[in-house]
């Protein structure tokens, strides 16, 4: 008698409570076992989909001159491009997942070179990039860190059609696209929908880049502005400024703006114009602002906060603000000014303001003093102004005196307020690497 099979998802679902860490939770699947699930694959013909599908999910790629023989061997082997849904694109040799770092293929040969030693980026052609996006059918989540990506290549087809990923993760990465002779300029977002984009530390290697008039940005013929509903930005980036000279994204669909920055001008008109253009239906907006020493020249004008403004923002549910201070201790107007224009504008339609504060050195409640003066009249402020409101949060990092300075916080409030179960005041609860349920 035929012993009975187990169904492929049950098999799946026991492979993947082999990967449970210490902590008792399944760790991203960049972490995963790789040599264990390789092994889970001889077991038996049953065992082999699964864990095949399990190895491969999420795979990272250490950027070299062979990204053309990768799409090659993935055109051969369609079972396990069907089953990448993650997919990092880096630089560099990283220690941590060198286990997860695909490197050979069905011949033995390597398919990408990487050196420990290299310091340079290696060059990626967004035509290479785009043709391994279109055969990987589940892809979700594609990373590309710390990499040039050159100019589209002249001649060469543009897609037809944005693909669909969950999350677009762009760090570091500088943006090359005239460095060769019949490379043109195009906007990457045009090439996606998207759920989420992140974005950081990117920009042009030749600041000439940066005023290519945009009828020279090659983006998908007879597309629409680019859907992205959840935007996430570190700084001032090269890609989205490239996006806005075309039109930037379709704003109907941006719901959610994270956006971190410095106190300069710069970055702070950046921020504005980001702010001006993606208002109309966005219902959450999260701004983490990093007070330098200093303010530039340009930044003692008081009113350069004012592009700040959410006055427009007609829809704002949820607005987290963010300060990172060196020296509490010190009282900066520029932290009035920036609370003012951007809290202070802010429609009366919000549900939940969460104001967030960190600093690298440790907050006695002595040095909190400026800060919870200058804070206090605003939360009551903040709970007469917005009739919807269902939660004040003042969260701080472990740096400060979380007792003494939450205290002191009460001390000037009336005890109505104090007593609000509207405010909370909460400790910052500590990040641990990301794990899935």
């Amino acid at each position: 008698m035929t012993a009975p099979h187990l169904p492929y998802e049950l098999i799946y679902r026991i492979l993947i409570e082999t990967q449970r860490g210490i902590f008792g939770c399944i760790s991203d699947n960049l972490h995963w076992d790789k040599r264990a699930l390789a092994s889970y694959a001889f077991v038996c013909s049953t065992w082999r989909p699964p864990a095949q599908a399990l190895l491969f999910e999420g795979l990272s790629l250490v950027v070299g001159n062979a990204l053309d023989h990768f799409l090659a061997f993935l055109q051969s082997a369609p079972h396990i491009a069907s089953a990448i849904r993650n997919l990092y694109l880096r630089s560099r040799w990283t220690p941590e997942i060198d286990d997860n770092t695909f490197t050979a293929g069905n011949d033995g040969e390597p398919l990408l070179q990487h050196d420990h030693e290299a310091s340079a980026e290696p060059l990626l052609s967004p035509a290479v990039l785009m043709d391994i996006v279109g055969i990987l059918p589940t892809l979700s989540h594609l990373h590309l860190e710390r990499i040039t990506l050159l100019g589209w290549p002249e001649g060469h087809p543009l897609p037809t059609r944005p693909v669909s990923l969950r999350c677009l993760n762009l760090v570091g990465i500088t943006y090359m696209p005239s460095i060769r002779p019949g490379l043109l300029s195009f906007d990457i977002f045009s090439f996606f929908e998207l759920d989420l984009l992140n974005l950081g530390g990117n920009a042009f290697v030749d600041g000439a880049q940066q005023h290519a008039p945009p009828s020279d940005v090659l983006a998908i013929p007879g597309a629409g502005l680019p859907i992205v509903r959840d935007v996430r930005a570190d700084g001032h980036d090269c890609f989205l400024e490239r996006n806005l000279r075309r039109g930037g994204l379709n704003a109907d669909h941006v719901h959610r703006l994270s956006l971190s920055f410095q106190n300069v001008t710069s970055e702070i008109l950046f921020v504005g114009s980001l702010l001006g253009h993606y208002s109309r239906n966005a219902t959450h907006i999260d701004l983490d602002i990093h007070f330098a020493h200093g303010r530039d020249e340009l930044a003692e004008d008081d009113a350069v906060w004012q592009v700040c403004s959410l006055a427009a923002c007609t829809q704002l549910q949820f607005l987290s603000l963010s300060w990172h201070i060196d020296n509490f201790s010190e009282l900066d107007q520029d932290r009035i000014e920036a609370y003012d224009a951007i809290v202070g504008t802010a429609p009366r339609t919000l549900f939940e303001l969460k104001i967030c504060m960190s600093s690298p050195r440790p907050v006695s409640k002595e040095m909190f003093e400026p800060t919870a003066l200058i804070l206090a009249p605003r939360i009551v402020r903040a709970l007469s102004r917005f009739p919807c409101i269902k939660d004040v949060k003042l969260i701080m990092s472990r740096s400060f005196d979380y007792d003494g300075c939450k205290a002191r916080v009460h001390e000037l409030l009336p005890r109505a307020v104090a007593e609000s179960p509207v405010l909370k005041i909460e400790k910052e609860v500590p990040w641990v690497r990301g794990t899935i349920a």
